[in-house]
């Protein structure tokens, strides 16, 4: 009889522990989880602004790909990269592709390099002047006799000249710059010649150790000879240096020296 007094006190202290589960359940308010609106719209927008920020970096990414792969800077530039209605400026791409400092040995291989390089050069352009002077003293040697049997020619008929008389023909021998020695005018210079260009005798002039030096740069001539010179009981021998230049295809005195 007691054990079933005990069974029953067990089965009622279960069922009011379901009743009371059952109670408790139906009594339970139930919680909502939900975010305000305005919350959602601030999310969402970060959402797309990382996925933008995002593409940004993985065209970027390309752009460097492409250059690290040796391609031609210009042609990189030439085409810039969109990315979200940016264009990537050429400062931009060329930060981008900005490499890492030389090392010592690498700048100091470099240096080495272009001193070679302008060691080179300097040869190149020693050799090529060298052929240049050749050239012009070949040319020059080539004119040289040529000049001197102009200038033969030319200071024969100054001679004639002045043998006969001819002040007119002497003088359009000499350059309107010629200037005459010892600080004279060219009109007291010109006075004096013309007495000498007729004496009261007749003139016997000759000249001899006929010598022609001619400089190419300045395009001038100093010539040389003895003058043997003699007019009735007067004569006399002198040393006569002259410079003439080329003036219009005609050589011309611009100085004259006696010694």
């Amino acid at each position: 009889m007691a054990n079933i007094r005990y069974i029953f006190l067990i089965a009622l202290v279960l069922l009011g522990a379901v009743i009371g589960v059952l109670w408790q359940d139906e009594n339970t308010p139930t919680i909502s989880f939900t975010r305000p609106a305005g919350e959602l719209d601030r999310t969402q927008r970060n959402i797309e602004t990382d996925e933008a920020d995002l593409l940004a970096d993985q065209n970027k990414d390309t752009a460097l790909s492409e250059l690290s792969q040796n391609k031609s800077t210009d042609s990189v530039l030439s085409s810039p990269i969109q990315q979200n209605d940016t264009v990537l400026t050429r400062r931009d791409q060329l930060l981008a592709s900005s490499q890492e400092p030389l090392t010592e040995q690498e700048l100091a291989a470099q240096i080495e390099l272009a001193q070679r390089q302008l060691a080179q050069v300097e040869a190149i352009n020693v050799r090529k002047q060298a052929q240049v002077d050749q050239a012009l003293a070949r040319e020059s040697s080539a004119e040289q006799p040529l000049i001197e049997a102009e200038l033969a020619y030319r200071i024969d008929g100054w001679r004639q000249a002045w043998r006969t008389g001819d002040a007119s023909a002497y003088f359009a021998f000499y350059s309107d710059g010629f200037k005459p020695a010892s600080g004279r005018s060219i009109e007291q210079w010109k006075i004096e010649r013309v007495k000498r260009l007729n004496p009261e005798k007749p003139i016997d002039l000759t000249l001899e150790n006929f010598t022609v030096n001619y400089d190419p740069e300045t395009q001038r001539s100093l010539v040389t000879f003895t003058q043997f010179y003699q007019s009735g009981n007067h004569q006399d021998t002198s040393e006569k240096h002259l410079i003439l230049a080329n003036e219009q295809g005609q050589w011309k005195i611009i100085s004259e020296t006696t010694k």
